[in-house]
């Protein structure tokens, strides 16, 4: 395990493994020359006699106390040995050889992703003489310095600290990580995570050995119900090449499987509104009205359906989740969650070494949205009406399946294949969906205002399949020092099925005379934006994967990790036809690791590596399918009973983005397109004071290399035809180029060969004349951290990182206007957007301080808390381009205001946020029904704090015509709430 995983980790496992001395159950942190797996961990060390020389031939076996399964190896000439893909869980580990004693440790604990590495002394004498420690072999080389992040067994965390029952909680723990802009908050969670300065549209998301990611913008994954949980790790960086598709952070996680001995048990989770605090209201929420409550209940079995053969974990997890949130302009939304999820895993010892496991679960859900306008008083203390409006239904969710075998062929060689199968629901639709969408903004000074009947702005139907095919294999041997050599292979086919279309066809925006004029309307009278869109098709991803990574242990000081992943994207259009191809993604990974004084007391680390990231599927939806966008402007005489504009005549603007055929691969993908990467750069030192306290310190440097977006061509295109003295039959080719005709998948800043239609021919057209800055983005922290073993009733554990994430891009996602359209955000549509947007990125903070622990009033009473303070978030001001035509067509969308360079990152600031949880935790004992019960109270944010965390960064309505809510608080952390718990185990 590596150094600063160690430090957070090593005795205590971010707090909730530290306090594995309550529960009895020891925690081992991997050594760099031993790396491990997806879903399994390992052991491995040596074996002398009493005078200090290897034993050669001696027999190690390791036993599981929980399912009874054996695997056994023997030592070489040097005495070592390792037993790799252990499922985690507790072993008991024997060393035995002729004319010496047996020495067997009982108190084994393997964890996913790590290995434990001992030093058994064997006694001269009987074998039948059995030595028995718990918990007493040596610890050597007990972390892998090439990895940065934390390790979290998730039951003890979650039963010590007062946490969110959610991986996004659980990942906020890892140092450097900060939550991402509340526009991407999916309604389930706090939102999600970025992690190492990337966007939050840049991890990856595993589960027993299977990629989980939502493919279609990479925001989360798949809802892994929580109490399935058993260990996860968050990878935010120096991870091997095993691991891939993310240029953020990895986020691994395996579940919980049954044992020898039968058990069962309850939770129920409860959040009631009544102590919850409001938000203060903003300029468009009225927070006075909000409510939420939370009802989370989990019922599970485990145990042996055959003893020491076949295992079985079962959980039913029936939820309520309602919340009300109403708009200053008068529209409620009440969203209602009742579907329960389940899971279960299923484990089978085929045989000595070789295991069978089966994982599945399904987070199939419905949020419903009750849409209706109220009214309120005088003073807008209370809501005096309700009209119902709309009925919305967001379908998510489906099922995930998973099997997996792993088989120890030899002492040197053991593989494992996985297959597995998930579906996730994109559908939203409602009552209203045929009626057409209409917002009003003529009135520049407050919020838009929804006219009509309608709910969603962009209905949709769609559905995802992600089925996996995996093998790797471990190959142990000892050639100039040991060797732990992995290869892998993967290969992903991804399919999207979507059709999404505005409501009623059309999408209806009122503006304002000085808005309209500057589209070429009449002066002094309002006018009306015309949006038709519809799209959709059937799309397919290949996504395939090599990898070999080799730990080589060259001394006893120094280790080296040396890898190679290699990876393709095939993706595909609506026809089925490859629209981009991108092979030969090599990314090296390579990690070094000395053992200063040789006793474990001091590690120097350091890491380089490069991350790909794939090219997301809306990329082939929005780019490579049948998509009728068009975009018109007209002047309007006035609105109808239902609010629908009555136009007059034709438009004064016409627009066409797409014309609802699927286009010619050719002429959106640039043929130099090259894929999104990472390159990072790690240097680090642990330092082992004493038993209880560990301390480390590590700067990462991150750069990003290249991204992948859309670029508007038309005015190199122009440029082109010029030089060339070109037209389109006669045709000039401004007339047909008129800046937004054609976008091109493309390097920005790089140059292009692409097709044009128009002209049948295939051209290069340089960096210089598409006029696209190169992209930026770096990220430098240096990160501190500190813990504290569980001695004498209490831990503490913390991290410091002080960090500045720069650049002219923010990721996959937009937080300056919410965007999740990864890979085709507005951020390069036309050159000028680019003006001033090099700052401090959206996903900055300076410092990010986080500490946590618990103290034992007794065995029975406990309190756990949890803080966590962030600097502000800076913010630009963002408008209409003075001088770009092309891209002061985009409206508020340019780093400009009053016609000034308004830079990003320039102009304003959040606040500080400080955020203070507290965890009450009482465990009765000799009551009448037995078992296990748990009584807690958790009350987050105890003080209330209610931090400004996002501003409104939109600073004109119209070309240099102030917006009045520039700067205006859009939302808060979170406010003050209890949530009780009662858990019970049996």
């Amino acid at each position: 395990m590596n150094a600063i995983k160690k430090t957070l980790l090593g005795t205590t496992a971010c707090f909730g493994l530290a306090l594995s001395a309550v529960t009895g159950v020891s925690v081992m942190t991997a050594p760099a020359v031993l790396a491990q797996s997806y879903t399994t961990g390992g052991v491995g060390g040596t074996v002398l006699d009493e005078a200090g020389n290897p034993v050669s031939g001696a027999t190690v076996t390791a036993v599981s106390s929980d399912r009874g399964s054996t695997r056994s190896v023997t030592t070489g000439a040097d005495g070592r040995f390792f037993i790799g893909r252990l499922e985690v869980g507790n072993y008991t580990l024997t060393a035995a050889g002729a004319g010496y004693q047996t020495v067997s440790d009982d108190g084994v604990r393997v964890s996913v992703g790590s290995s434990a590495s001992y030093e058994f002394v064997l006694p001269a004498g009987m074998a039948e003489d059995v030595i028995t420690v718990t918990g007493q072999a040596v610890q050597v080389d007990v972390f892998q310095a090439s990895e940065t992040g934390l390790d979290i067994d998730v039951q003890a965390v979650f039963e010590q600290v007062p946490i969110g029952r959610d991986v996004t909680s659980l990942t906020l723990l890892a140092p450097g990580t900060v939550i991402g802009d509340s526009d991407f908050e999916d309604g389930l969670s706090t939102g999600f995570a970025s992690i190492s300065g990337a966007s939050p549209g840049e991890n990856a998301f595993y589960v027993d050995g299977m990629n989980i990611t939502d493919f279609r913008n990479f925001l989360g994954a798949s809802a892994v119900p929580f109490q399935l949980y058993d260990q996860l790790e968050i990878k935010s960086g120096g991870y091997q090449a095993e691991f891939g598709r993310s240029t953020g952070g990895v986020v691994n996680a395996v579940t919980r499987s049954g044992t020898n001995e039968w058990h069962y048990g309850f939770n129920i989770f409860y959040s009631p509104d009544e102590l919850r605090e409001d938000s203060p209201t903003t300029y468009v929420q009225a927070n006075q009205f909000d409510q939420r409550m939370t009802l989370e209940s989990d019922f599970w079995v485990s145990g042996p359906i055959i003893e020491d053969r076949v295992f079985i974990y079962g959980l039913y997890s029936p939820r309520l989740i309602e919340a009300i949130n109403i708009t200053e302009a008068g529209r409620e939304e009440v969203d209602r969650t009742d579907d329960p999820f389940f899971g279960f895993r299923l484990d089978v010892n085929l045989f000595e070494g070789h295991t069978f496991a089966w994982t599945s679960f399904s987070d199939d859900r419905a949020t419903v949205r009750e849409a209706s306008d109220v009214t309120f008083n005088a003073d807008r203390t209370e809501i005096e009406s309700r009209t119902p409006v709309a009925q919305t239904n967001f379908l998510e969710g489906g099922d995930v399946n998973i099997l997996r075998y792993s088989g120890a062929m030899t002492d040197w060689l053991t593989v494992s294949l996985t297959a597995g199968r998930q579906t996730f629901n994109q559908t939203i639709a409602g009552s209203t969906d045929g009626n057409p969408a209409i917002l009003d903004a003529r009135d520049t000074s407050g919020p838009v205002i929804q006219l009509g009947n309608w709910g969603e702005l962009v209905p949709a139907e769609g559905n995802d399949t992600r089925e996996l095919i995996r093998a790797d294999a471990d190959i142990y041997a000892n050639f100039f020092g040991e060797h732990n050599i992995r290869v892998g292979v993967d290969r992903e086919t991804l399919t999207a099925e979507d059709r999404s279309f505005y409501s009623g066809g059309v999408y209806y925006r009122l503006y304002d005379p000085v808005s309209c004029e500057a589209q070429g309307g009449q002066a002094g009278r309002e006018c009306v934006r015309v949006r038709q869109l519809d799209r959709g098709g059937s799309f397919e991803t290949i996504q395939t994967a090599f990898y070999i990574q080799d730990s080589w242990q060259v001394t006893d000081q120094l280790n080296l990790n040396i890898g190679l992943r290699n990876e393709t994207f095939d993706n595909r259009n609506a026809s089925g036809d490859t629209f981009t191809k991108i092979e030969d993604q090599l990314a090296p990974r390579l990690g070094v690791s000395y053992d200063y004084f040789g006793d474990g007391s001091l590690e120097l680390f350091g890491f380089y590596g490069r991350y790909f990231l794939p090219v997301a599927t809306n990329t082939n939806i929005r780019m490579a399918g049948a998509e009728l966008f068009t975009q018109d402007w007209y002047q309007f005489s006035g609105l109808d009973a239902n609010d629908v504009p009555q136009l007059e005549g034709g438009p004064f603007l016409e627009e066409l983005f797409g014309d609802g055929t699927v286009p010619d691969t050719r002429a959106v993908t640039d043929q130099y397109l090259d894929p999104m990467y990472v390159d990072e750069f790690i240097i680090g030192a642990r330092w082992m004071m004493n038993d209880l306290w560990d301390f480390s310190a590590s700067y990462t440097y991150r750069d990003l290399g290249v991204t992948l977006e859309d670029v508007a061509i038309d005015a190199a295109v122009i440029a082109y035809c010029n030089a060339n003295g070109i037209t389109v039959g006669g045709t000039p080719c401004e007339d047909v180029w008129t800046g937004f005709h054609q976008y091109v998948l493309t390097n920005p800043g790089e140059d292009m060969r692409v097709y044009l239609p128009e002209l049948d021919e295939t051209v290069d057209l340089s960096a210089a004349d598409l006029g696209y800055p190169t992209p930026t983005r770096t990220y430098e922290a240096l990160t501190l951290t500190f813990d504290r073993a569980f001695d004498n009733g209490w831990d503490l554990h913390g991290s410091w990182t002080l960090s500045r994430s720069e650049g002219n891009y923010e990721g996959t996602v937009k937080s300056d206007n919410g965007q999740d359209d990864a890979g085709i955000t507005t951020s390069f549509d036309q050159p000028g957007l680019t003006d001033n947007s090099d700052g401090l990125l959206p996903n900055h903070r300076a410092h990010k301080i986080k500490l946590w622990g618990n103290y034992a009033f007794t065995d029975q009473f406990s309190v756990g808390a949890a803080m966590q303070v962030t600097s502000p978030r800076r913010f630009g001001c963002i408008g209409f381009h003075p001088t770009d035509d092309f891209a002061q067509a985009y409206e508020s969308e340019s780093f400009f205001c009053n016609s000034q360079p308004t830079p990003r990152g320039s102009q304003l600031e959040s606040d500080w946020i400080y955020n203070v949880d507290l965890a009450f935790i009482y465990r009765p004992v000799d009551l009448p029904l037995g078992g296990e019960p748990v009584l807690r109270m958790d009350i987050f944010n105890v003080f209330d704090s209610s931090g400004v965390t996002d501003i409104r960064e939109i600073g004109e309505t119209a070309l240099n015509v102030p917006d009045p809510n520039y700067g205006a608080p859009r939302t808060f952390q979170q406010p003050r709430s209890v949530r009780f718990g009662l858990s019970w185990t049996f």
